[in-house]
């Protein structure tokens, strides 16, 4: 069959892919390790996989390539390869789990070869990396990236239709590029070399570690979802083990497990409740006595997808936002992660503007936005509008959130302590949440930021001689509650729509 020949233009080089007529252009661009940012999996929805071909604006996901073009894709159309070291922000959550020593280099290991860990922590939309020495458990490097799986969907479901589809292959090689380039920049912000890492922890959510290992996902996104594997899995390459942790179910992953692991909730005497929000509301709740685990689908939003305007919690997200009413207008202050200049709302930054929204009368507790802002969207910066439909989209995430936690504390009981884990607890406003109805007050006071605890659980495990045993207690004795079949789970998801005013005097 005749072949045609395309120009591709992108990260200011030229080269040429050739393909039968009639294929898809986001599928050649991915397949070409061209990642362009498409969160609606390329269904034709959102409208982000925008490029150019031969001068003309279209949509990657609606066009088939019939004859030879020129496509040209914008920078801000792909999406970033990991993060280099250095930004405010990126060390934060890695420095809780292992003793941060800034500036140390390899060479303060006298000339003597070091023996380094590096923990992983795959996110839906956002990787982790710390690099650790296994000799004393300090934190030598810590980088954070953008998993550029992303260009296949922004959500778990969208991954996993995709590998059910036949791009599983094209998946696990974007995700291990990735964290090849983490590895990378971890060794070299530490003045070390590759062949030093002994040892790698990998922890991520179920879908997350399937695509990493290649494993088919026919049966976790039908009924009854049942992972193919979720043991603890180790294969050594060269002079590395690496290791990717335990899960618990199809909906509760490596990273839950890590997070309890790394805080101690399986031995203590207090009750605590430890939530993990991102594309998944993952959360656990018990003590030494057992431990309730489950799963609220709460969609892409807290990390930035399905929001018009929404992108990761990476420099240039607008992660703080505060509005000052002066008449008919709002006054907006913001700050942005990395204070560089805004490209848009990241999780954090959604849950203010909607809090601040309704706080100063520019919505109501239904989430409607009063006009003009109805029509023309709520503008937070230049070129950035948070629409009605990125509200909608921020009360259901909530909602299923809100639920969940309610659920887990019908069983349990209110809880002691709530530790917040997760990039996203690092930036989020405690008053904002609890003000946009994403927590109960009476977890006022209770919250605890615990950084990206997943990340922490595995950075533990390098250096932990009985971690295995450990995170086998923890899986053995983890119950988990299906939220689809707790018959008050849609009630309170439908009540817990409204923002608070609407919910006083209610459960």
């Amino acid at each position: 069959m005749a072949v045609i020949r395309i120009k591709i233009q992108a990260d200011g080089k030229e080269f040429y892919i050739e393909a039968e007529p009639g294929r898809n252009l986001l599928e050649l661009l991915r397949e070409a390790g061209i990642y362009v940012d498409a969160p609606c999996g390329g269904r034709g929805t959102c409208g982000r996989c925008t490029v150019w071909v031969d001068g003309e604006k279209t949509a990657a996901c609606r066009m088939r390539v019939n004859s030879g073009c020129t496509v040209t894709v914008p920078a801000e159309r792909q999406i970033e390869a990991p993060a280099r070291p250095g930004e405010p922000g990126q060390r934060q959550c890695a420095s809780s789990y292992a003793k941060d020593v800034p500036g140390r280099r390899a060479a303060s290991y006298s000339g003597e070869e070091p023996q380094l860990g590096i923990a992983v922590d795959i996110g839906t939309t956002t990787l982790a990396a710390a690099l650790v020495s296994l000799e004393t458990g300090e934190l030598l490097a810590a980088e954070t990236g953008v998993n550029r799986q992303r260009s296949w969907g922004a959500d778990v479901i969208s991954r996993i239709q995709a590998a059910n589809e036949g791009k599983g292959a094209l998946l696990m090689a974007s995700v291990r590029k990735d964290l090849q380039r983490l590895t990378e920049e971890l060794c070299r912000s530490a003045g070390t070399e590759k062949t030093s890492v002994r040892k790698a922890a990998v922890v991520g959510n179920t879908t997350m570690c399937h695509l990493l290992r290649g494993l088919p996902c026919r049966t976790l996104g039908a009924a009854p979802y049942t992972p193919a594997d979720i043991g603890l899995h180790r294969v050594r390459s060269g002079g590395t083990e690496s290791v990717i942790l335990p899960g618990i179910s199809a909906f509760v992953g490596a990273d839950i497990t890590a997070g309890i692991y790394e805080c101690g909730m399986a031995q203590q005497e207090e009750t605590v409740l430890l939530l993990d929000i991102g594309t998944n509301g993952e959360m656990a709740i018990g003590n030494r006595d057992g431990l309730l685990v489950t799963s609220a689908a709460a969609g892409p939003v807290f990390e930035g997808g399905g929001i018009s305007c929404g992108m990761p919690g990476v420099p240039g997200a607008i992660s703080h936002v505060r509005l000052e009413k002066e008449g008919e207008r709002c006054r907006v202050r913001f700050e942005t992660v990395g204070n560089r200049p805004p490209e848009g709302l990241c999780g954090t930054g959604i849950i203010d503007v909607a809090a601040e929204l309704v706080r100063v009368g520019a919505a109501d507790e239904n989430g409607t936005l009063a006009e003009p802002w109805f029509a023309e969207g709520f503008e937070i910066a230049e070129g950035i509008r948070f629409r009605q439909e990125d509200m909608r989209e921020f009360q259901m995430g909530k909602a299923a959130i809100r639920a969940g936690i309610e659920t887990l504390m019908e069983e349990r009981g209110v809880p002691d302590r709530v530790y917040l884990a997760g990039g996203f607890g690092c930036f989020m406003d405690e008053e904002r949440a609890l003000a946009a109805g994403l927590f109960p007050e009476c977890f006022a006071g209770r919250i605890r930021t615990r950084g990206n605890a997943a990340l922490g659980g595995a950075v533990r495990f390098l250096t932990d001689e009985k971690g295995a045993d450990k995170l086998a207690h923890i899986t053995a004795h983890a119950k988990e509650i299906n939220l689809a079949m707790h018959g008050e789970f849609q009630e309170r998801y439908l009540r817990y729509l409204l923002f608070p005013q609407n919910e006083k005097g209610q459960k």
